[in-house]
């Protein structure tokens, strides 16, 4: 039995999906009897490059073709020989596998010379042209800048670039473009119903985004999934023939990171990772859902959206209008760095594990911003300026630098905790000395504010649950770290302000804190392996 995409392989120009741009402009060409010498046709595969080149030729060579018509009759001798692949005057040569000048001599220049058997022209179908090398494409030229009469080239490449500019200015050239959803629908069902079968929309909504707008690919899938040989074929038939596509785990991924979920991200990254997927090419997914989320940011008209489904859509308008075109810059930014590590990390899923913390800290920054945004407005209206609500952030802010001076000293010289008096903070009214605390109280305030800190900035919340509290001193808790960049990181304003926050909300009263690094190895020095532990919340061993 033949496969579904050489079964049914278009043998008319109106059968050819998606590409009307193209076939207009050769029918045109057909009912005038003036085509031109050389086409070029570039796209991705599986659009129907070499299917457009074979009716081309059926059309030029049709005995039956009514003047002043385009469509071949495909009934005559010539047109079912090369349907069939046995016309003597249409060659076809796979320059993939055959990319020597003498190859290119043989199967062409010597060729050319001689006049069609019994047609009117001598049709020559190149695919995958790129692939000759220089000398053949030197050898080439010739014949096609100054062709005789009788000879038409028809060249199909997947990588334009790769062309030298001598050939392409020789030919008519035509860029396929990727097939459509809505139009890949149609034909996959026209396909079922004169197969014979009951699919449900939703396996060939399925099947046609696994594709990604190649036709060929997707009726190669939709014939694994018919040769199942059932009444009726649902989703949950179709699991181990093809599971969810790519895209929606991709934008799972997105989803989890944008509303903090870090932890379902990496569990979604592992178990992608056990089913063997590429993840290089999750991570281009998600820099291609980003992209387009760009661009409906900032109001632009998104052609690209009809290779989506409507939900997908939604869901690219929510990521649009949820966070700023600031940020998600930043997300491509940090993806596109990401995606290029996949390709050679020892771990190809470390860098994606590492992306989505990292997209959760840009996704969550805003959202942290905006809600103390809302927070300063909703306690500012109605109240002076000089009221108590503003001058609260003056308080948190101002704990006295002495003691964190005294950790810049080297830190092979820190064995335990800095025994000197540590000045207190000015007294407030909720700024009272903590003298009877105990480190199980300060511990429990500790965890709470870790369970805070975690909902607005997890890259925080990996160090503090690396601290050691070790003393309680007035208001201020003292801990100890393990390397000077974590300290340097709780230490920096924005991350002091949440951290103070966090512990007000949880204890009820002002408190600060006070990092001491105690260790008695030197500091790594890699600055990658140290990136790596920072997000992840470990050591690097030297």
């Amino acid at each position: 039995m033949a496969t579904l995409y050489r079964k049914y392989r278009p043998q008319k120009f109106e059968d050819i999906v998606g590409q009307e741009h193209i076939t207009q402009t050769i029918k045109n060409e057909i009912s005038a009897g003036q085509p031109a010498h050389a086409f070029l046709f570039n796209g991705p595969r599986g659009v129907g490059k070499t299917t457009l080149a074979r009716l081309l030729a059926k059309a030029l060579n049709c005995e039956k073709r009514k003047s002043g018509e385009p469509e071949p009759c495909d009934e005559c001798s010539s047109c079912t020989e090369i349907t069939t692949g046995r016309n003597l005057d249409v060659i076809e040569m796979d320059a993939a596998s055959h990319t020597g000048v003498d190859n290119v001599r043989e199967n062409i220049i010597d060729s050319a010379v001689f006049k069609p058997t019994h047609s009117p022209y001598k049709i020559f179908i190149i695919d995958e042209v790129h692939m000759l090398s220089g000398s053949a494409f030197n050898a080439l030229l010739k014949t096609l800048e100054e062709p005789p009469a009788h000879i038409i080239f028809v060249l199909a490449t997947t990588e334009l670039d790769k062309l030298p500019a001598t050939i392409i200015s020789r030919c008519q050239r035509f860029n396929f473009k990727k097939i459509p959803l809505d139009l890949m629908m149609v034909r996959l069902k026209t396909i079922t119903r004169a197969e014979e079968k009951k699919v449900d929309d939703d396996v060939l909504e399925r099947v046609a985004l696994k594709s990604d707008g190649c036709l060929r690919d997707a009726e190669s899938l939709l014939g694994q999934i018919l040769s199942l040989d059932l009444k009726k074929i649902t989703v949950e038939n179709i699991q181990s023939i093809l599971p969810a596509a790519q895209l929606e785990e991709a934008f799972a991924l997105v989803n989890a990171t944008g509303s903090g979920a870090v932890d379902l991200a990496l569990q979604k990254i592992s178990e992608l990772a056990n089913q063997g997927q590429r993840l290089g090419a999750i991570a281009n997914d998600i820099l291609e859902i980003l992209r387009l989320a760009l661009i409906a940011n900032a109001g632009g008209q998104l052609k690209e959206m009809g290779l989506l489904t409507k939900e997908q859509n939604k869901s690219i308008a929510d990521i649009a209008k949820k966070f700023n075109s600031t940020q998600i810059i930043q997300a491509i930014d940090a993806t596109m760095a990401r995606a290029e590590q996949t390709k050679s990390a020892p771990l190809p899923q470390l860098p994606l594990e590492i992306l989505m913390v990292g997209l959760a800290q840009i996704f969550s920054a805003n959202n942290a911003e905006i809600t103390h945004k809302s927070t300063e407005q909703s306690n500012g209206s109605g109240t002076h300026a000089d009221s108590q609500p503003t001058k609260r952030p003056e308080a948190r802010i101002s704990a006295p630098e002495t003691p964190s001076m005294a950790v810049e000293v080297p830190i092979e010289a820190i064995s335990s905790i800095v025994e000197a008096p540590i000045e207190s903070a000015p007294n407030t009214a909720k700024n009272e000395i903590l003298s009877d605390i105990t480190i199980g109280q300060a511990v429990e305030y500790w965890n709470k504010m870790i369970e805070t800190v975690n909902t607005s900035n997890p890259s925080l919340t990996f160090i503090l649950k690396m601290a050691n509290i070790e003393k309680i001193e007035g208001n201020k808790i003292i801990a100890n770290l393990p390397y000077s960049f974590h300290k340097d990181k709780l230490e920096e304003p924005k991350s002091k302000k949440v951290i103070f926050e966090a512990l007000e909300n949880a204890s009820g009263v002002r408190l600060t804190t006070l990092y001491v690094v105690k260790t008695e190895a030197a500091p790594p020095e890699d600055n990658v392996a140290i990136d790596l532990a920072l997000q992840f919340g470990g050591e690097v061993m030297s």
